[in-house]
């Protein structure tokens, strides 16, 4: 299990690579706070990163 910040969501959004995650992690735990910090981050499509 992984426990994940935002850094990487936002660093692999940028380059369209979340699905990485999928393969590389077995259990990623976003917590609360990080779930609000990237619904609402605004540089990748208009603040939206489909985790």
């Amino acid at each position: 299990m992984i426990i994940c910040n935002a850094t990487p969501l936002i660093a692999l959004a940028r380059i369209g690579q979340l699905a990485l995650l999928r393969k590389v992690v077995g259990t990623l735990v976003i917590p609360e706070a990080v779930a609000r910090e990237i619904s609402v981050y605004s540089d990748i499509q208009h603040g939206v990163i489909d985790v």
